[in-house]
């Protein structure tokens, strides 16, 4: 493996499937993904829109195209992780605003459009960073941490911020800042997953059962093949009537050394 091309020594996938009841609604997966792979490091946003926004997909697929492309320039900038989270998440609100503005600005066209929470990944040489603004699920190495909605099933929004409204606090966390060297693997993803979690022991239409989270980074054949990441959350969906809520995440796994250097 060439020293310009750091990246090539790890698999990433991505997948995002509507909840069985979006589908049921005739409504739209709210949730949003990207991912940007460089030889330099690897960036991966998942994005939840708010259940009762009429349009919130569009908010969250905005923010997570918008991280991908901003959050290496933030993190050169930074002096640590907190800063760096508090930087995103103004830098975020602003373009928002933007958008919002031309719109018309009015908390109705922020309710219909720009209620999400994100989770945002980086991994570099040195250092990886798992940041973010809401609920949703961080797993590293196969130890798994299911982020709190706050009261009532109410996270908080990064919009929030356009609203002034000091009820509406919006503060954004660290939730993993580790060395790279020894990471086998992340996952981050949208709450939906926490149905595959809690049912990974109950059998599947065609009597197999599911395995939970973990089985998704672990599975060789998504290693050679990350399009089946997708594949299999929607087979989950659709066959087996799992993920009854909009299920993304992305697995960023560590390749075989014999892998990475042929």
């Amino acid at each position: 493996m060439s020293d310009n091309n750091w990246s090539a020594q790890f698999s990433v996938a991505a997948g995002s499937v509507m909840g069985r009841e979006h589908a049921r609604l005739q409504r739209n997966n709210q949730d949003g993904v990207a991912v940007r792979v460089s030889p330099e490091c690897i960036v991966a946003v998942v994005a939840d829109g708010c259940g009762s926004g009429r349009y919130s997909e569009v908010g969250a697929r905005l923010g997570a195209a918008w991280i991908v492309a901003h959050l290496p320039r933030l993190l050169a900038e930074a002096s640590d992780a907190a800063s760096l989270a508090a930087r995103l998440t103004d830098e975020l609100a602003g373009y928002l605003r933007t958008i919002a503005d031309g719109l018309g600005g009015t908390p109705e066209v922020l309710h219909d459009y720009f209620l999400f929470t994100f989770l945002a990944a980086i991994v570099e040489p040195a250092r990886t960073l798992v940041l973010g603004v809401g609920d949703g699920v961080v797993s590293v190495d196969g130890v798994a941490s299911w982020l709190d909605a706050g009261p009532d099933n109410a996270p908080p929004y990064v919009a929030y911020r356009l609203l002034d409204d000091p009820r509406l606090a919006v503060v954004p966390q660290v939730h993993h800042d580790g060395a790279t060297n020894g990471l086998r693997s992340l996952i981050i993803g949208t709450d939906g997953l926490g149905e595959l979690e809690a049912r990974q022991h109950e059998p599947l239409s065609d009597g197999r059962l599911s395995g939970g989270l973990q089985q998704l980074a672990d599975d060789p054949k998504t290693l050679a093949n990350p399009s089946l990441v997708h594949k299999r959350l929607c087979a989950l969906g659709e066959r087996h009537r799992r993920l009854r809520d909009d299920t993304t995440l992305v697995v960023i796994r560590r390749r075989p050394v014999h892998e990475v250097q042929s």
